[in-house]
């Protein structure tokens, strides 16, 4: 019955079920005592309750409990029980769990958990989350996580209201206002939904925000031919058939919540007008982070798909309740990260950032609404924790307060972590997300980077931040990559050397990079990464002010006027710079002078990996291939990482290979010091006019395919510090240099080699 050691007691076990039980209960689950498993942990004994299998716990139908679990089953799964009983579930086992979660006042409480295993059937692998089951609360003494019911078929406006309006009266944090606050107010349109019109926002306006899915072109926009007809009073009457369900429910929604004002973006930014688009899209970050509350869309593909609990009758939530050894036993309802992670309105880049952004979100999805802010989540089917504030509490701090149901929508944080691995996170989320308009790749992450400009003191260059620019460069395909083009020329859109140029899933490898090349200023003139972000001339003024620190992992530096901002790398303020990259912005090529050098390409792969996982090349499919260098005696040099339809097309020949900094292969934290003093100290005996010494190459023991060394590590040291270099592998067409791919080579392999040294035009 249940999975233990042969001496371990069992607490939850009754020897002698009552009566009563034993009437209501199957043989199993009369022996079972909830009561202790509402109260008690289980899992620190690694104790799980067989139930028995699925099949037979569906066909139980005079079994209380096992009514119970199979409904939440059911529900949790999205299976019909009845196919179950067909044939499905023959091998699948059910077990019971009890999971702690921490209440604000440090108390535990507990919920049941249902796991599954089994070797296939009807159970669908890509759940993530366990069928749960809730000792149902007391409305009138109502204690923190336990179960509520929710509204069957219309959301109880009540309870949404409450957890608003107590976040602002309890969380001031999270009712500041970020941003430029009257910039926005000058530029922004809002719906005025008393009188159903749009109006230009008053000053220090109360807004409610709309993220959603358009699925498509809308029927009624604003234009310059409609604006006149939507600022009438009653022009975007919700009874107007041309006005998406979506809009009209949040409308109706924002009335609820006794507001007045709401933005959406097909209403409130003038489509076809290309300069009151570009202002709007600009202030992405401020619209959001000063909206009172986001209403987030989850269910729906397209904005016809409405707002679910907004209507009568417009969901049906499905909870069981049975009673059993004196508790009210309810199922809880499917987790509001399982509904986001399902959605299409996930998978859209425009959502990112504003998921990210906003400092309060009323998640809507078919299943139950759920809200959350800075400092706690909450869910219908769940009675709230009391809310507390940090400012009146000291010492208390945000938390999850159903474990892994917390989606985790917060805003990036500005402190406390380095500012380019926030940026990195940022790239690497939005970048699987799918746009509708290829054009909008930088648009739709606009406010990302406005938001992180502060922290990283400086602007961007086609997406990546100048003062990081040369470790920027440093992006890895994580999946199938393809250049963006235009539609209709199919011309790329964007440079080669940005995430923006190429449509697919990228990330960063997050490791001390120390440039190696030399930006463009004039043709006999140029500066250094470091002069750029920290002029020497600031370095006199702020002698002192920046101290280096780390961590487990990583090194970075923080300011004394800012001590809970991380920087990747001391640097200046805007103002304080007098370099400034040059950049084409029309043409988007990026000057600077680098060492170049050739090797061959044989089509070869290396099972190395320096950037998270790679699916293999086997049986002709290649979506990211390791393609192996050699130097020229034919040894292995280091390895490049190109899409699969380059890598396919690549010559085995000689490719060029451009040098933009120097690296190391493991990310230990090999020392304590600052990273840029030991680098030096590495470089203070070796230079261009010195090759170091081979290692003695034995060709009948070479190894050149161990995972942990990018080249042949019997021929090049893998003992010196920062021992590889990052090279960019490119093409050029006429005099102007094209990414392929991003590898890494052996310092000593590159330099064998006789690089060049000259002026890269970067397209």
């Amino acid at each position: 019955m249940a999975k233990r050691e042969a001496d371990q007691p069992r607490p939850w076990y009754i020897e002698n079920p009552n009566k009563h039980d034993e009437v209501s209960l199957c043989n199993i689950c009369r022996h079972i005592d909830f009561n202790f498993l509402f109260q008690h942990a289980l899992r620190a004994n690694h104790v799980r309750i067989e139930l028995g299998l699925l099949r037979d716990i569906v066909m139980k139908d005079s079994c209380a409990f096992c009514r119970l679990v199979a409904h939440a089953i059911s529900v949790t799964y999205k299976i019909n029980l009845v196919e179950i009983l067909k044939n499905e579930a023959k091998d699948t086992i059910c077990e019971l769990i009890n999971e702690a979660k921490q209440t604000h006042d440090n108390k535990r409480v507990y919920v049941l958990e249902v796991r599954i295993f089994s070797d296939g059937g009807a159970i669908d692998s890509e759940f993530d989350s366990s069928a749960r089951i809730h000792c149902l609360g007391d409305e009138r003494n109502p204690k923190p996580t336990e179960g509520r019911l929710v509204s069957q078929y219309q959301a109880e406006m009540s309870l949404l209201k409450k957890w608003l309006h107590t976040c602002e009266n309890v969380h001031p944090s999270s009712d500041s206002s970020p941003g430029n606050r009257a910039m926005a107010d000058s530029f922004l349109r809002v719906i005025d939904v008393q009188r159903q019109c749009i109006v230009k926002a008053p000053r220090m306006c109360r807004y409610m925000a709309l993220s959603y899915v358009w699925g498509g072109p809308q029927e009624l926009q604003l234009t310059k031919k409609t604006h006149l007809e939507l600022e009438r009073p009653n022009g975007l009457s919700t009874d107007d058939t041309r006005l998406p369900r979506t809009i009209t429910d949040a409308m109706l929604l924002v009335s609820r919540f006794d507001e007045r004002y709401l933005w959406v973006d097909s209403l409130c930014i003038i489509q076809d007008d290309a300069e009151n688009k570009h202002d709007q899209i600009a202030l992405m970050d401020v619209i959001y982070q000063n909206a009172i509350l986001t209403i987030v869309a989850v269910s729906g593909k397209n904005a016809g798909a409405g707002l679910p609990g907004m209507r009568a009758g417009s969901r049906n939530v499905l909870q069981h309740i049975e009673h059993i050894q004196g508790l009210a036993l309810v199922n809880s309802l499917i987790t509001p990260s399982y509904s986001i992670d399902q959605s299409v309105w996930n998978a859209r880049a425009w959502t990112y950032q504003e998921w990210k952004l906003s400092r309060r979100v009323l998640l809507v999805a078919d299943e139950q609404i759920s809200f959350k802010c800075d400092h706690v989540s909450c869910w219908e089917d769940e009675i709230e924790p009391e809310f507390r504030s940090s400012e009146t509490n000291p010492g208390y701090e945000a938390r999850s307060w159903a474990l892994d149901r917390d989606y985790s929508p917060d805003r990036l944080p500005l402190k406390g972590q380095i500012n380019f691995h926030m940026y990195g996170q940022a790239v690497e989320a939005y970048t699987p997300r799918s746009l509708s308009f290829a054009s909008d790749a930088l648009n739709a992450f606009s406010g990302m980077m406005n938001y992180l400009r502060p922290i990283m003191r400086g602007g961007y260059a086609y997406g990546l931040p100048e003062t990081e620019l040369d470790h920027a460069l440093l992006w890895q395909p994580m999946g199938l990559i393809m250049r963006r083009k235009h539609p209709d020329s199919g011309s790329a859109m964007f440079p080669s050397w940005t995430w923006a140029g190429w449509v697919g899933s990228v990330a960063y490898l997050f490791a001390d990079v120390f440039s190696e090349i030399t930006w463009w200023a004039t043709d006999n003139e140029g500066f250094s990464s470091e002069d750029y972000r920290y002029p020497k001339a600031c370095r006199h003024q702020n002698a002192g002010k920046w101290e280096h620190k780390h961590a487990e992992f990583w090194h970075y530096y923080v300011h004394s006027d800012e001590p809970d901002t991380f920087h990747l790398h001391p640097t200046a303020s805007e103002i304080e710079r007098s370099p400034r990259l040059r950049i084409d912005t029309a043409s988007g090529k990026l000057r600077f002078w680098a060492l170049s050098a050739s090797f061959s390409i044989t089509g070869d792969h290396n099972i190395f990996t320096y950037v998270g996982n790679t699916e293999s090349c086997a049986d002709g499919s290649h979506i990211v291939c390791l393609l192996s260098i050699f130097d020229h005696e034919g040894v292995l040099a280091g390895t490049v990482r190109v899409p699969g339809p380059i890598a396919s097309d690549l010559a085995k020949m000689r490719h060029e290979f451009i040098l933009l900094s120097r690296t190391r292969l493991d990310s230990k934290n090999l020392y304590e010091q600052d990273p840029l003093k030991i680098e030096k100290q590495s470089l203070a005996n070796w230079s261009l006019d010195h090759i170091p010494p081979k290692i003695t190459h034995d060709d009948t023991a070479s190894d050149s395919s161990q995972p942990e060394f990018a080249f042949d590590h019997k021929r090049y040291d893998a003992e010196k510090l920062f021992c590889v270099y990052n090279v960019m592998l490119v093409e050029w067409k006429e005099g102007v240099a094209y990414r392929l791919g991003l590898g890494l080579i052996h310092i000593d392999a590159f330099h064998q080699a006789f690089p060049e040294k000259k002026l890269i035009v970067l397209g």
